[in-house]
């Protein structure tokens, strides 16, 4: 399974679990953010090619990945 973090294109609505990711990072055509408080999983073969849009930098992954763990009260490093 894979941990899915939803992007809203809603970037005023932003609060205390989100991060803005600038486009074009991870393919995105609007500035976004990664709402770490709605996450959902899914199954790795259910993500097809033709849904891929990019890659996400590894700088805004460690930040997603720590505010995540912040938003679930894990160690980011559990």
């Amino acid at each position: 399974t894979i941990v899915v973090v939803l992007l809203s294109a809603q970037t005023e609505y932003a609060y205390r679990h989100d991060i803005l990711i600038r486009r074009p990072d991870g393919g995105i055509e609007r500035d976004s953010i990664a709402q770490t408080d709605l996450v959902f999983v899914v199954e790795k073969v259910e993500l097809t090619a033709d849904r891929l849009r990019g890659t996400v930098m590894a700088d805004t992954l460690r930040q997603v990945r720590a505010k995540l763990a912040e938003t679930l009260g894990i160690s980011p490093g559990a």
